[in-house]
């Protein structure tokens, strides 16, 4: 599977708030920052499913449009049009890394994409203009 067709699958289940696939896509150790901050918004699977659950699967308008993708080996840096989060569309990047899974993930992982070895998110950087 290629980095683009984990991150769409990524993209895919944050539209359709499907938290379940929504966090398969990520490594259990995903961290993802909030620039320009240093230190992670959210580390590990836990939270991140936590956060999503809470503050973003929760809203019924929320969707991702992709204006823009450049894709350079296992990273992908997206433009996004996120809708929902507040009366006027966000636009915003994010940047990740997509890496193999390690076997713990992969056992891990529920989503069919684990048993075809699937390539995770590992790390996400979100710019909010």
């Amino acid at each position: 599977m290629s980095v683009v067709d984990v991150v769409q699958r990524q993209v895919a289940a944050y539209n359709e708030h499907d938290l379940e696939s929504f966090v398969a896509s990520y490594s259990d150790v995903v961290e993802i920052f909030r620039m320009p901050s240093a230190a992670p918004a959210i580390s590990g699977k836990r939270q991140l499913a936590e956060f999503y659950a809470t503050q973003r699967f929760n809203i019924p308008e929320l969707k991702a449009e992709i204006l823009d993708r450049i894709v350079s080996g296992n990273k992908v840096v997206d433009l996004e049009r996120v809708h929902g989060l507040r009366a006027d569309p966000v636009e915003m990047i994010a940047t990740g890394r997509a890496v193999e899974p390690t076997h713990r993930s992969t056992r891990m992982l529920r989503h069919r994409a684990a048993r075809q070895r699937a390539t995770i998110v590992s790390f996400v950087w979100r710019i909010d203009f």
